[in-house]
């Protein structure tokens, strides 16, 4: 007997909380493959501790703001790899003076308080208490970044979380202004 065949009897899950069911086991074994495949990947770059930072900081932006989502798995993974790559292994190398760094990060800021949160086509419509909070909290955790590159000295976790939240509101304009509140065919 299968899971949801053991929901459905043994439970009484009606076809609609057994497709819940399945869409959060589905989601939750893709983000953990892609979590682990990134991990190992960066681990062969000796750039795992990296990795781990931005992931935190890409996690955090991308649940309370949103972006740009694919519609398969291997685009997703695909992209993120790129992203996460460009990150933690190019532009750090490449970072610009830190007045310059603290410029765009209060760029960064406008645009992300102009435009997010920019929720996937498959999530519901954020109510405009949700919308406030969501937007609160990623502003003050960007904030709290400015700050924190503004204090303490340059270091490799710094850098390449500075880059994800760049290249983050970037992704995030891409998506508002392409219009991403409806989903793609």
């Amino acid at each position: 007997m299968s899971f949801y065949t053991y929901l459905k009897t043994e439970h009484n899950y009606t076809d609609y909380q057994i497709k819940l069911v399945h869409y959060v086991v589905k989601s939750l074994m893709s983000e953990l493959t892609k979590f682990i495949i990134m991990g190992i990947f960066f681990l062969f770059f000796s750039a795992f501790p990296e990795y781990l930072w931005c992931t935190f900081v890409l996690a955090f932006l991308r649940r309370y703001s949103g972006g740009l989502h694919f519609n398969s798995y291997v685009s997703c993974l695909l992209v993120t790899v790129s992203y996460l790559f460009c990150c933690i292994m190019l532009l750090p190398f490449t970072a610009p003076p830190r007045l310059v760094q603290l410029l765009l990060l209060i760029l960064a800021i406008i645009v992300t308080y102009k435009v997010a949160p920019v929720p996937s086509c498959y999530h519901g419509k954020l109510t405009s208490r949700q919308d406030l909070w969501y937007r609160t909290l990623v502003l003050t955790f960007m904030f709290l970044y400015f700050i924190a590159l503004f204090i303490i000295p340059a270091n490799p976790y710094l850098s390449c979380g500075f880059w994800v939240i760049i290249i983050h509101s970037i992704q995030l304009l891409i998506a508002y202004t392409k219009g991403v509140y409806s989903c793609h065919s």
